[in-house]
């Protein structure tokens, strides 16, 4: 419901697939495959082992029925082949529930009132993150990987994790899958496990927070670190150490320039507390801002600019 109060269209594709995918893209592997022994066509002759290629499938139809601006989402299962040795059915094969997501194109048609937005990858993790919220996730345990010049499925990938399982990731489509599709404009594509979704919200329990009555205050820091570090790193060590009137982390600038020594690059970041029963005095503010900037000089040896 959340995702369809908020503009996304249920998709509901085909078990059935391609089994070409498998030998043609690396994403997939083929020995999992699990091939019909009487299939009816070629393009429907194996079970499927993704939900990205038949999402992809549906957004080049639309495309060239003109429908531009997408954000998609659909329920479903993938199959592998897990034991070729096995007897028992269920030894032998997996199937894995998936919740996948797609946004391409605008936010909106084009009208007097608003100028459209692209869709883009950080639209698509908030609603990830949004989803894992309703569901009571914790979204801290996750890491970014960037794409190197072997990778040929996705671009700058955020993979989350929890209890070192995977739940969930994001990615910008790599152009040479597009291309296969005949899709000529970006797609971001998320796939989030259901069953572990459902594990941790079932674990999770309703707490009721009075909202705040008293002000929040906003500062903002910063900070000089080598290139390597990364926001998440800077967001995990906050959130870590920090204090618990901490309410809200954001980043809102990046620097990487001559301003700067070699190997280096600036992040600011705004903070926002706020304590629940009383106004924060200048000096208890002053405390945890100074606390944050010790902590991040500890573990990510970051300096104020």
């Amino acid at each position: 419901m959340y995702l369809a109060d908020n503009g996304f269209f249920e998709m509901m594709n085909n078990s059935l697939s391609k089994g070409e995918y498998a030998s043609i893209f690396n994403y997939i592997d083929e020995n999992e495959r699990i091939d019909l022994v009487n299939p009816l066509s070629s393009e429907l002759n194996a079970m499927r082992q993704t939900l990205l290629f038949s999402g992809l499938e549906t957004i080049a139809r639309n495309l060239n029925n003109k429908n531009n601006n997408l954000k998609l989402f659909e329920f479903g299962k993938t199959y592998h082949l897990v034991n070729k040795e096995a007897t028992d059915v269920l030894q032998r094969y997996a199937e894995k529930e998936i919740l996948s997501l797609f946004v391409t194109g605008k936010t909106h048609e084009e009208n007097w009132m608003e100028q459209p937005k692209e869709l883009d990858f950080f639209f698509l993790k908030n609603y990830v993150e949004n989803v894992f919220h309703k569901c009571g996730v914790e979204t801290h345990n996750y890491a970014s990987l960037q794409a190197n010049e072997n990778e040929t499925t996705f671009i700058d990938a955020l993979f989350y994790t929890n209890n070192e399982q995977l739940i969930a990731k994001i990615a910008q489509v790599h152009p040479k899958i597009l291309k296969h599709f005949d899709i000529r404009k970006p797609v971001f594509y998320a796939e989030i496990d259901v069953v572990q979704l459902f594990t941790e919200y079932l674990k999770s329990k309703t707490l009721y927070t009075p909202i705040a009555v008293t002000p929040a205050v906003k500062r903002d820091l910063a900070l000089v670190v080598d290139k390597n570090v990364t926001y998440q790193q800077l967001e995990k060590v906050a959130t870590q150490f920090g204090s618990r009137h901490i309410k809200k982390i954001s980043l809102f600038d990046v620097y990487e320039g001559d301003k700067l020594p070699t190997g280096k690059k600036q992040y600011a970041l705004n903070f926002v507390l706020q304590h629940p029963d009383k106004t924060m005095t200048e000096e208890e503010i002053n405390k945890i801002m100074d606390k944050l900037v010790g902590v991040f000089g500890k573990e990510c040896g970051a300096t104020l600019r």
